[in-house]
């Protein structure tokens, strides 16, 4: 028997211990009125430790997810409310419906029920909004471990930016989970006619280029995971084992794939940058001794031809060799005695 409760669908979360706002509310005449803002604001528990390590008005945070499903950290739906509480949900399709006989929440559809938006804004004598949360971790935040929280409701500027880049980053790296992104916030002018308005909006951008999300992809599909933060120097330190093994069978054949891999790399490389990094892939696989000297050995050689090659070249004239004295008997002179002629 285990120490914990079997539940159905069972999800781990991680508690929330706080969140990260672009607006406030300030009180004016004894009434609260909300203020967008364009820089980010934090609440909850630990917002002390937030301020303390971003200052007053931070306008861009590194962020990572923790996992790979949209449902646990990028969670964009329609909801409506009846007064303050939640009447319904859903993805425009799907809904969850508070039904007051079961005092549940029930599936409907708009599939079953074509008019089943109207039914409920006229119900709830409001209109459904749509609505982005993001839960995340912020790099920096070393003295407490959770997850923030970012709700926006900015339907045509903020949600569809994030939501883009964040599909896009999943669709060509493969995951999301541990890859860095920036999240920023500025202030823009309305685009409608004679609005003078400004409101803030909120961006989504990763930190690692397109070159290197196809890479990851490709150590993904080849069974490789890389831990921790991803860093553009961790993808091009692996070397997914799936690729020998599509070549060699199951087992990796150092002899007669690896090794010749790479001294094929070695011998075309003219950048020592790149040599390096050749050099830190070799090390990061478990290679056999005798295959890592004789790579090592490979190595040291085109670093040395490197290094030649890029050697300054003299500039001037080159001095002429001196002539060679003539023989004969007004030169027979003795290096020890300057100017003394030898006898014959």
């Amino acid at each position: 028997m285990r120490n914990r409760i079997i539940r159905k669908d069972q999800k781990h979360r991680m508690p929330v211990i706080g969140k990260v706002k672009v607006g406030e509310k300030i009180e004016k005449n004894g009434k609260e009125y909300p203020v967008s803002l364009d820089y980010f604001v934090a609440d909850g528990n630990y917002k002390h430790i937030f301020d303390k390590k971003f200052g007053e008005k931070p306008k861009k945070l590194d962020v990572i997810f923790i996992s790979d499903d949209p449902a646990e950290c990028c969670v964009e739906r329609m909801e409506i409310r009846q007064g303050p509480k939640l009447f319904a949900k859903g993805d425009g399709i799907t809904f969850e419906v508070w039904d007051k006989k079961t005092e549940a929440y029930i599936v409907r559809t708009t599939e079953a029920e074509p008019d089943l938006i109207q039914k409920i804004e006229k119900q709830c004598g409001s209109t459904f909004e749509e609505v982005l949360t993001l839960y995340f971790l912020v790099l920096g935040i070393n003295e407490v471990f959770g997850v923030w929280k970012f709700s926006t409701k900015g339907r045509d500027s903020s949600i569809p930016s994030i939501v883009s880049s964040f599909d896009k980053v999943l669709e060509m790296a493969g995951r999301i989970k541990f890859i860095p992104f920036t999240l920023s916030v500025e202030k823009v002018k309305s685009q409608k006619p004679d609005s003078k308005s400004l409101f803030p909006v909120v961006t989504l951008v990763a930190n690692i280029g397109q070159e290197y999300m196809e890479k990851l992809q490709n150590h993904i599909m080849g069974g490789v995971d890389i831990s921790g933060v991803i860093t553009e120097e961790k993808i091009n330190n692996v070397i997914p084992e799936i690729e020998y093994k599509d070549l060699v069978g199951e087992d990796v054949d150092f002899e007669f794939y690896v090794v010749p891999t790479f001294k094929e790399k070695i011998d075309k490389c003219r950048d020592p940058n790149k040599l390096k990094d050749i050099a830190q892939e070799i090390g990061s696989m478990n290679l056999p001794v005798k295959y890592r000297d004789e790579l090592r050995e490979e190595y040291v050689k085109q670093m040395q031809v490197i290094v030649k090659a890029n050697e300054p070249k003299k500039e001037g004239p080159e001095k002429p060799e001196p002539k060679k004295p003539e023989s004969g008997p007004e030169n027979n002179v003795s290096p020890v005695q300057p100017g003394v002629v030898t006898p014959e």
